[in-house]
């Protein structure tokens, strides 16, 4: 071999990167995740259970974590700071 090892280990940064696009890849206007068709044609809320509810994510992370996380919003939007992100890859 090529002495590669995959997969490649990201950064903090990388993943935060990954995870914004996952959200934003299943939400709609206004923040609305948008309803999905899942097996049988049921209607899904969930993007088919690829998003989380809040509960569920409040269990998965420390309460310093989740504290620091609800500083930094509070201030973006006390701040009125708006976040783009764009895709560069031919995938979009």
């Amino acid at each position: 071999g090529d002495g590669n090892k995959f997969p490649i280990p990201r950064t903090l940064d990388e993943e935060a990167d990954s995870a914004t696009h996952r959200c934003l890849m299943y939400s709609g206007p206004n923040n609305n995740p948008y309803l999905t068709i899942g097996p049988r044609n049921q209607v899904t809320m969930d993007a088919g259970g690829k998003m989380l509810w809040l509960d569920v994510y409040l269990e998965s992370v420390r309460q310093c974590t989740w504290s620091a996380v609800n500083k930094v919003a509070d201030e973006l939007c006390e701040r009125k700071v708006k976040i783009g992100s764009f895709s560069s890859t031919p995938q979009g």
